[in-house]
């Protein structure tokens, strides 16, 4: 869906700044986000940041399943 590129591409941005343990996927680090979200001055950060997430959730989600 086109409203939801902006999203998408600033995920890419992101994506390799989670915080990991044991070997383990975590979530997204929030500073990374802010950064981002600065660099590329993000007009609705709040949408953006909540889609971010979903993207993250869905993709972590996977990961989970892969590794089972």
């Amino acid at each position: 869906m086109p409203e939801n590129v902006e999203a998408w591409n600033l995920y890419q941005l992101v994506a390799d700044q989670q915080d990991r343990g044991m070997g383990a996927y975590g979530p997204i680090r929030i500073e990374a986000v802010e950064v981002i979200f600065r660099w590329y001055e993000v007009e609705n950060e709040r949408e953006m940041f909540e889609k971010i997430r979903l993207i993250h959730s869905i993709y972590m989600d996977i990961k989970s399943k892969e590794s089972d």
